[in-house]
């Protein structure tokens, strides 16, 4: 038997990485084409690793079902990130004149 994968450093870094990219995409997409994170990044989230999965061969519906999961705690992290950097941020910095959602608002 192998060693488990779950959570190694390597693994880490990588939900952390597509955590980032969701954030960014759909925060992009909400300046960009009025597309609401919380429609966009679950979305996005949910994607990346099911494409992943999909692109690596024919694989069993477990392993669609682990993709799915994934992907939910990557929207979850991206949740969170979001929501973090959005309290850390003084909200003097990010409010537009016209009072438009800034870039860290929270999604909910």
């Amino acid at each position: 038997m192998g060693k488990p994968e779950a959570f190694t450093a390597t693994s880490l870094r990588d939900i952390g990485t597509a955590a980032l990219a969701v954030t960014l995409v759909s925060n992009f997409l909400y300046v960009v084409a009025k597309i609401p994170a919380k429609v966009s990044a679950p979305v996005i989230a949910i994607a990346i690793p099911c494409l992943l999965q999909y692109t690596a061969g024919p694989q069993s519906f477990m392993d669609y079902l682990i993709a799915f999961l994934n992907g939910c705690l990557i929207f979850f992290t991206a949740y969170g990130m979001n929501g973090a950097v959005g309290k850390a941020v003084p909200a003097k910095l990010g409010v537009a004149p016209s009072g438009r959602r800034r870039w860290f608002d929270p999604w909910f």
